[in-house]
């Protein structure tokens, strides 16, 4: 499996919508190679749908060759949050007391 592309589009309050493209390349078994074909697709076709705790895969695509390999493109999709590494307010110091007493 390899990395296709990459891509970003820009949202609201810096958030960004990603698309990660994939390619999956599978081998078959030499002495049954078409069965083993349709076999491996059925299996992902009903059990690759997602990345459980992140992400949906979309847009499967399956495409079986003449030299005998299954390609397989799929899409994760994602809505990525900016990371904020500015130092935040820990404590705060206060001094009680009245500012004016009346008397």
């Amino acid at each position: 499996m390899h990395k296709i592309m990459t891509q970003v589009t820009p949202n609201l309050l810096d958030y960004q919508f990603r698309r990660y493209s994939y390619q999956l390349v599978y081998l078959p078994n030499p002495a049954k190679p078409k069965t083993d074909i349709e076999h491996m697709e059925e299996l992902l076709l009903n059990n690759f749908t997602a990345l459980p705790g992140y992400a949906t895969i979309r847009n499967r695509e399956f495409e079986p060759n003449d030299e005998n390999v299954l390609l397989m493109t799929f899409q994760v999709w994602l809505r990525a949050q900016p990371i904020d590494n500015t130092p935040k307010q820990k404590s705060i110091t206060v001094k009680e007391g009245v500012a004016h007493e009346r008397k």
